[in-house]
């Protein structure tokens, strides 16, 4: 039966965060903005599980702010178009587990952004967070309090998470506060507002949609889970990558964050993608069970470099391990470490 390969786009293809890009180009101090809204959602997502709220939404709740300040479609499209880093050796590397497999992407970032993706680098099937910002109406009298508002959240607290915390009262009194204020900014004053509605409206594809591109895909393919690779690197991928291993596929962690190794099958750690291709080939032939086998055989057991820079100076790279209890802490730290010196701290450190 025909094998998959189904990716995301902001990590394991590309090195950027087109919102993250976004928000620092059109909002004041856009970038430390953009992070704190990305620890909200994570808190949000992976904490609290609100009802209804799915990891990715911070595409949604920055979508007044880039409005108020001037984006539009045509200013989107033509600044993502021109912020586009590939991961080293990508194109490569896709052109030829291409040859073996059809190559699919899911992706929470916008459409402008992976449609310029896309010219670079073709997909089979590709699934985006679909945006008309210029559809979306905004008061010229909201445009000022948007601007306040904006500002009362940059001076507010940096969210903290300590990766043990499951509940509210696990978090500092700082961090709850900030939480309580964020609360009432977006679901209570934004949402009253005519910018509410770009948020309360606009549909993300976060992990449960991400989750569902799959199911489109191994439908239309007529397969299985058991033969598909899904790799991924963030929390927006945790239910795909969690599903897909579950089923006997291939879940990857490329360079991934906490959320993302705890859901993997295996954990990759690289500074370039050239070893996609080997694991592709590998699970073309003999599937999960084949890949399995040859990283337990040759180098399943070997230690863990402590650091990035240790890994470096030893010429480690490319680390490639099944995700255990045993060896899961140690695969944490290195591949966050190593993701924020691939694709840049500020980027590195986002959910």
């Amino acid at each position: 039966m025909k094998k998959l390969w189904i990716t995301d786009c902001e990590g394991p293809v590309t090195l950027d965060d087109n919102a993250h890009a976004l928000a620092e180009h059109f909002i004041p101090n856009g970038g430390a903005f953009f992070a704190k809204l990305s620890k909200y959602d994570d808190y949000l997502a992976d904490i609290e599980k609100r009802a209804g709220y799915v990891a990715g939404m911070t595409l949604r709740l920055i979508l007044p702010f880039l409005k108020a300040y001037g984006a539009t479609d045509a200013g989107i499209k033509e600044f993502s178009a021109q912020h586009i880093s590939l991961v080293p050796t990508i194109v490569e590397a896709m052109t030829e587990i291409n040859k073996l497999m059809p190559c699919c992407l899911i992706s929470t970032s916008y459409e402008h952004y992976v449609s310029a993706v896309c010219k670079m680098i073709g997909f089979d099937e590709v699934f985006c967070t679909e945006l008309k910002i210029d559809s979306y109406k905004i008061f010229e009298t909201e445009i000022d309090l948007i601007h306040k508002i904006a500002h009362d959240i940059d001076q507010l607290t940096n969210i903290m998470l300590p990766p043990d915390a499951k509940y509210f009262t696990d978090l500092s009194q700082d961090t709850r506060r900030t939480i309580h204020r964020l609360d009432e900014i977006f679901w209570e004053k934004i949402a009253e507002m005519e910018s509410g509605k770009m948020y309360l409206g606009q549909t993300v594809i976060g992990g449960p949609e991400k989750l569902a591109g799959v199911e489109a895909i191994v439908e239309k393919y007529k397969t299985k889970f058991s033969d598909v690779i899904y790799v991924g690197d963030s929390i927006t991928d945790g239910e795909a990558l969690d599903y897909v291993n579950r089923s006997q596929g291939l879940a990857i962690s490329f360079n991934g964050n906490r959320y993302a190794v705890e859901a993997a099958t295996i954990a990759v750690i690289a500074t370039n993608t050239e070893v996609m291709k080997q694991l592709a080939w590998v699970f073309d032939s003999d599937g999960r069970t084949g890949v399995i086998r040859q990283l337990v055989d040759k180098i399943q057991f070997d230690s863990i470099p402590d650091s990035y820079d240790d890994a470096l100076a030893n010429s480690a790279f490319p680390i490639i391990r099944v995700v255990t209890t045993a060896n899961e802490d140690a695969l944490i730290r290195l591949s966050e470490q190593t993701r924020k010196k691939v694709r840049g701290a500020k980027v590195g450190a986002l959910g």
